[in-house]
């Protein structure tokens, strides 16, 4: 399975790479592609310069158009990822969790292969072609294994191609856009929560910091909800612009079909 990392301004900073033997890492032009080619732990052949315009929908698009084929799955990762916890083997194939040191476990690339695996699995049994993985790191929200309605943040996504494509408009919140299409397409997506990637938010480089994307969120807030009613509302959080933040209202199937039907497909 290919493992794909879009990347912008981080030539020397971009660490996911480092986790995965095989992986690719895309950037948007020539410059960028030389930048990164001084990065002595990227290889080369696995550097790819997609020539598309700058926007993380773009992007990801390219890769969907250029580097995938129909119906085949594959990792999207951000390009700033430390390193991943899971819940630990012992506990791993249990739908319920409630031991808090079982989520504390820093896994190699080998268990992150079994843990998509089967997850893809999951996906393919209740017909999501969308899988996310935790959005916090603390245990008490990720008590139960899989969900299959809510927020596939994009930090890590299992992908099966299909002809959704990303929005051109998003370009802070194109993971909330995406999640919405694969709901209004399908009804469902996959979030497996006994796995979380440690990698700094709003980070310098990438779609910027939070005052960089900040007025880009709130357009696209507004967009979002416009797009899709009634699947969001604002959301407050701590430190955070009221009007920049939103969250997904469903939490079931049941919800979602209800919302499918009254809006039409």
């Amino acid at each position: 399975m290919k493992v794909i990392i879009p990347s912008k301004g981080r030539s020397q900073t971009i660490s996911t790479h480092k986790l995965f033997t095989e992986y690719l890492v895309v950037v948007h032009n020539q410059e960028e592609f030389d930048a990164y080619l001084k990065n002595s732990s990227i290889d080369p052949d696995k550097l790819v310069n997609a020539n598309c315009p700058f926007g993380v929908a773009n992007i990801r698009n390219w890769i969907l158009e250029h580097l995938v084929e129909d119906g085949e799955w594959f990792v999207m990762a951000d390009d700033n990822h430390e390193f991943h916890i899971a819940v630990n083997e012992e506990n791993y194939m249990n739908p319920i969790c409630r031991d808090r040191r079982a989520f504390e476990t820093k896994i190699e690339e080998v268990d992150f292969w079994k843990i998509a695996n089967d997850t893809i699995k999951e996906a393919e049994k209740v017909g999501a072609n969308l899988c996310g993985f935790a959005i916090v790191d603390n245990y008490f929200f990720r008590e139960k294994k899989f969900r299959h309605v809510g927020f596939c943040v994009g930090k890590i996504t299992l992908i099966k191609k299909t002809s959704l494509r990303f929005d051109a408009v998003m370009k802070a919140m194109d993971d909330y856009e995406f999640t919405a299409a694969n709901l209004k397409r399908f009804g469902k997506v996959v979030i497996n929560n006994y796995l979380f990637p440690i990698a700094k938010h709003n980070a310098p480089g990438g779609i910027g910091t939070y005052r960089e994307r900040l007025n880009n969120k709130l357009r696209e807030c507004r967009y979002l909800m416009d797009k899709y009613p009634k699947m969001f509302r604002y959301k407050t959080k701590a430190g955070c612009h009221p009007l920049a933040e939103i969250q997904m209202r469903f939490t079931s199937i049941k919800q979602v079909d209800k919302w499918r039907k009254t809006i039409g497909n």
